[in-house]
C-alpha cells in the first residue's frame, strides 16, 4: 500500500478502494464522488502522470479473474434485488458485464454504508454500462433517492460512422436521504445576458420581470381574485415565490421580514411584496400583468 499525506488527518490511499472504505465507519462521510472503469472491453489503457511516469490499466472484466467466489453469494443472501440485477445484466449483455457490475456492487454498498444520512454520491460512467449501473444504484440507494442523470458534453464533435457521435459522459447522482445536504452554486451573469434579459430599471437597480401566476386554474384562495385580477378566467392560478431564489433573495436581504412563514395565506403574501415593491405595475393599463414580478433574484447584480 502506498500513501501519501497530504494534511493533517487527510491521507491519499492509491490501492483497491474496497479494503479502505471496510476500514472506515459507517455514517462518516460527507460526499463521493467515483470515477471507476466504464468495462470498455479494452486489455490496457495506458498512459502518463503529471510527474511523467507511465500507467497502464485494463478495462476487462471476468468472473474467474475479477470477482471473488463469495461476492455474489453474499448478495443473493442479503441484497437479492442487487443480485437479480447483477444477474439480468449478466444474462442480457454478457459474462463481462455481469463480473463487471458485482464488482462494482460490492464497492457501492460500501460507499452507501459509509456516507452520513445527508451524504449523496456522484459516479462517472458512459454509455457502455450506465443503465446497468442506474440499476444498481436504484437497488442500493433506493429509487427515491436519485438526483439527476447530469450529462457532461466532454467533446464538440466526432465522427463515429453512421451513427451520432458519442460525445458525453454521464454522472448519476444519488443521495443517501431525503434530507441530504444541497449547496446552491451562484455566479454572475454574463454582461450581454444582463443588457438583453434585465431591461427594466428602479431604484433597487436592473430587473426581469418573472411568474407571479402558474399554469391551471385553482379552487383555493390562489385561484380567487386579488387586486382586482382575476387568474382563473386567464386559465392559471396565483404562484408566489415560498421557495428557491426569489425566496432566498427577499429572506437573505431581509427585504420582507419574517418571510414566507408570517405570511400563511396567497393573498397575504401578495400584499406583502407588493407592499416591499416587488410587483411590478405597469404605467399603462391601471392593472398588473398576471406574470409579472420585479426584483427578488432576477436582479442584475446576477446569482
Amino acid at each position: 500500500m502506498t500513501t501519501n499525506s497530504v494534511s493533517h488527518n487527510r491521507t491519499l490511499f492509491l490501492l483497491d478502494n474496497l479494503p479502505v472504505l471496510r476500514g472506515l465507519d459507517s455514517d462518516s462521510v460527507d460526499l463521493i464522488a467515483t470515477d471507476p472503469p466504464f468495462n470498455k472491453g479494452v486489455p490496457a489503457f495506458k498512459g502518463k502522470t503529471k510527474a511523467g511516469q507511465n500507467v497502464e490499466f485494463k478495462d476487462v472484466w471476468n468472473w474467474k479473474d475479477d470477482v471473488q467466489a463469495n461476492w455474489i453469494n453474499e448478495l443473493q443472501k442479503e441484497h437479492p434485488t442487487l443480485a437479480n440485477v447483477v444477474m439480468y445484466a449478466n444474462a442480457a449483455a454478457g459474462d463481462d458485464m455481469g463480473a463487471f457490475l458485482c464488482w462494482m456492487s460490492v464497492r457501492v454498498l460500501e460507499m452507501h454504508r459509509v456516507l452520513k444520512p445527508t451524504g449523496s454520491i456522484y459516479l462517472h460512467c458512459d454509455d457502455t454500462a450506465s443503465h446497468y449501473l442506474k440499476a444498481m444504484m436504484d437497488a442500493i440507494f433506493g429509487r427515491k433517492q436519485f438526483r439527476n442523470e447530469i450529462i457532461w458534453k466532454r467533446t464538440n464533435s466526432r465522427s463515429d460512422g453512421n451513427q451520432f457521435g458519442r460525445v458525453h459522459d454521464i454522472l448519476l447522482f444519488y443521495s443517501k436521504g431525503k434530507g441530504y445536504t444541497w449547496n446552491n452554486q451562484y455566479f454572475l451573469h454574463d454582461p450581454d445576458y444582463i443588457k438583453r434579459v434585465y431591461n427594466r430599471e428602479d431604484e433597487r437597480g436592473k430587473f426581469s420581470v418573472v411568474g407571479l401566476t402558474a399554469p391551471d386554474p385553482s379552487k383555493g384562495e390562489s385561484g380567487k381574485p386579488w387586486r382586482g385580477i382575476n387568474p382563473t378566467a386567464l386559465g392559471r392560478h396565483w404562484s408566489t415565490p415560498i421557495k428557491g431564489g426569489m425566496n432566498d433573495y427577499i429572506v437573505k436581504n431581509g427585504i420582507i421580514p419574517g418571510w414566507p412563514e408570517k405570511y400563511a395565506s396567497v393573498h397575504a403574501r401578495l400584499d406583502a411584496l407588493d407592499a416591499a415593491g416587488l410587483i411590478y405595475w405597469p404605467k399603462k393599463g391601471g392593472g398588473a400583468p398576471p406574470k409579472g414580478v420585479s426584483g427578488c433574484v432576477e436582479r442584475a447584480e446576477g446569482k
